[in-house]
């Protein structure tokens, strides 16, 4: 049956939002970086962690690596010595510090991966009160088993990666694609994802009503729903469809 607020159609990132790692590799990071002698504050850390979103927001700056570094640990030692710089540490110091890093996390970094604590519970019950659900994706490669592994697999009609659209997430394109996937409209689907320069500003560009999952609150008042958990997402899924009848009825925003 169709759901009862006029949303259709759910969409979920993958990475980071359905699932994440445990520590997460910037928490990591920066933990051994602290013991190296760096002063890190937390205004420092939170500053650090949007650059690494933004970096993977298929930034220019990610671009020119890509091309510059294309043998991978060349890539990720580079990618130390950014973060160090995100950090603020001196562009010398991080240069000769982000080999030692590369080493250290390629030896002892070894997190546990985990869905949100709440994944399956939500994602039966939006499917069992008539949403369709679906999965976009930066990554190149069919992610389907890996949604399996982690028991989320029966909850979603289909996928979307990278390589199916033929461009990546913030492009509207891809949101395009999966909307012509689930046969909804723009107004009638909700995205859900943890990178707010990949996944709020991509669903807008492609006008479907974002919801952003910052569980640590690295944003500073996003202008967007913001949950900490899947756990909160129904809640919310209420309050955006009343909002969408109040401008189609003239009531209120």
């Amino acid at each position: 049956m169709p759901s009862p607020n006029g949303i259709k159609a759910v969409f979920f990132d993958f990475d980071g939002t359905l699932h994440f790692d445990v520590p997460s590799g910037r928490e990591f990071f920066i933990d051994y970086v602290a013991t190296l002698g760096i002063p890190i504050s937390e205004q420092d850390r939170q500053k650090a962690v949007r650059w690494e979103y933004l970096y993977w927001a298929e930034s220019d700056d990610l671009n020119t690596d890509r091309a510059a570094y294309p043998e991978q640990d060349a890539f990720w030692i580079n990618y130390c010595a950014r973060q160090l710089g995100a950090l603020g540490c001196e562009s010398g110091r991080a240069a000769l510090l982000a080999p030692k890093i590369f080493e250290y996390m390629g030896l002892h970094y070894k997190p546990e991966n985990q869905p949100d604590p709440a994944a399956a519970t939500v994602l039966a019950d939006l499917q069992r009160n008539g949403y369709l659900l679906g999965v976009i994706s930066n990554r190149t490669e069919p992610f389907d088993e890996d949604l399996a592994k982690l028991g989320l697999a029966q909850f979603f009609g289909w996928t979307v990666s990278g390589s199916d659209a033929g461009v990546k997430k913030p492009d509207p394109a891809i949101f395009e694609y999966a909307l012509q996937r689930a046969g909804v409209s723009a107004d009638e689907a909700v995205y859900v994802g943890d990178n707010y320069y990949v996944d709020i500003t991509g669903a807008r560009n492609a006008r479907i009503a974002p919801v952003l999952v910052d569980r640590d609150r690295v944003f500073n008042e996003p202008d967007c729903p913001v949950i900490s958990s899947l756990a909160e997402l129904p809640a919310v899924l209420q309050d955006i469809a009343a909002r969408s009848e109040n401008k189609k009825t003239g009531r209120g925003y």
